[in-house]
């Protein structure tokens, strides 16, 4: 979740909307996010354990 994490905060930076389905995809390319079916799953995970946010 940290990768998650980071790059949403990186990504806040430049737009002002999280781009999941990339986060989700440059995740899977580093070897994390194996036991999630879809950037959606991720989304969902990472914004419970965070509070609401402004996706």
């Amino acid at each position: 979740m940290k990768y998650a994490g980071v790059f949403k905060k990186n990504h806040l930076t430049t737009y002002s909307r999280v781009d999941w389905q990339r986060c989700y995809e440059e995740g899977l390319a580093h070897g994390f996010f194996k036991t999630y079916k879809n950037y959606n799953a991720l989304k969902n995970t990472l914004n419970q354990s965070n509070g609401p946010s402004n996706d």
